[in-house]
């Protein structure tokens, strides 16, 4: 005698299958990463990392001031050292304004730094760089994000101290609670 399976076995079978489905895929698409937490990670470990290399060249940090502080970066154009550190995509603009829609150099990984043209001036000096992905025209309208990721957040770009030191920092926490979360 032959066994097989009623109907009624495939029919509740199905059905199990299918509701463990129904209540896995949606907990599965969750844990998958967030695009914008990693990217901006990995922006603030590129920056790091080079301004590390750049504060170990003897050339560049043996400025002292005029209270015998440190080392620091007088008269240093950083953009110009950042695109000899990162790998970088096309052409690099480091001598005049700068913007998300003109930044001064892209990543060959896509991320967009600007803000760099200015000059360390003195041993109490900060630049203030930002850098972003590139956004879709969905998300970016006129150089505003038209879906910003908070209330305090409405153009594109984690801003980010550079001080004389060679010290990487986010300037502001309260504009920026969704990026400083990623630095911790």
């Amino acid at each position: 005698m032959k066994k097989a399976f009623t109907l009624a076995e495939v029919l509740v079978t199905l059905t199990i299958i299918g509701i463990v489905a129904a209540v896995a895929i949606p907990v599965l698409n969750h844990t998958r990463p967030e695009k914008d937490p990693i990217f901006y990670k990995k922006g603030i470990q590129s920056i790091q990392s080079a301004m590390l290399k750049i504060m170990d060249e003897d050339t560049i940090v043996n400025n002292v001031d005029a209270e015998g502080r440190g080392l620091y970066l007088k008269g240093i154009n950083v953009c110009n050292y950042f695109i000899e550190y990162l790998n970088i995509s096309g052409k690099s603009n480091c001598n005049s304004e700068s913007s998300y829609t003109s930044p001064n150099f892209i990543t060959t990984d896509g991320i967009r730094f600007w803000g760099f043209e200015k000059e360390f001036s003195d041993a109490d000096d900060k630049i203030t760089v930002k850098f972003d992905r590139k956004f879709t025209k969905n998300e970016l309208k006129d150089g505003i994000l038209t879906k910003p990721r908070d209330d305090n957040h409405k153009s594109p770009g984690l801003a980010i101290d550079i001080r004389y030191d060679g010290k990487v920092s986010i300037p502001n926490e309260n504009v920026y609670k969704y990026e400083n979360s990623l630095t911790e």
